[in-house]
């Protein structure tokens, strides 16, 4: 899919979590039964262009050669030898809270991810011969908070649930 300068990629990513509710220095609440904070920060790859998309193309044409139709041949798009992998690198930090005998839970997240070397197509002079190209260019800002919160309770035969969320996102062009 890619050039012969970006045929392979790494994709690094970590993540960590502290569940706080069960340290020594934590009071014991009756109404908590569980807290943790966690966070995380990874890249990843977007290789969805198709097979080949990087190569040079020829396409067949038609054209007339001593007053009669011919059949032939045209480059039909550019090779691109330093197409690569699109990359997201995002961080992600969170908190989530279990209380009144695990029956309300509640969790709050921000992320924000920046992805560069899109994979777009390039708009290109009509006296090249050609419309476009694809190739890794732009980058894009998305940021924002998440909030969940659900409730479950069981009243003799039956169980009340119901679940709620709400984010907040924001994206920008960079």
């Amino acid at each position: 899919r890619f050039g012969s300068q970006n045929k392979w990629g790494n994709f690094p990513a970590f993540s960590a979590g502290w569940r706080i509710s069960d340290e020594s220095f934590m009071p014991e609440l009756v109404w908590l039964n569980d807290l943790k904070i966690r966070g995380s920060w990874g890249i990843t790859g977007n290789n969805n262009i198709g097979n080949y998309s990087s190569l040079s193309f020829m396409n067949p044409s038609n054209y007339v050669f001593n007053n009669n139709y011919a059949s032939g041949r045209i480059v039909s798009s550019f090779a691109n030898t330093e197409l690569g992998w699109e990359r997201s690198t995002q961080t992600d930090i969170g908190i989530d809270l279990t209380a009144l005998d695990n029956q309300l839970t509640f969790s709050a997240e921000f992320y924000n991810r920046i992805t560069t070397d899109m994979l777009l197509s390039i708009q290109l002079p009509a006296i090249a011969g050609f419309t476009s190209t694809l190739g890794n260019v732009g980058k894009v800002q998305n940021r924002g908070l998440e909030f969940s919160a659900g409730y479950r309770k069981k009243i003799n035969a039956f169980t009340v649930w119901g679940n709620g969320n709400i984010s907040f996102n924001k994206n920008k062009v960079l």
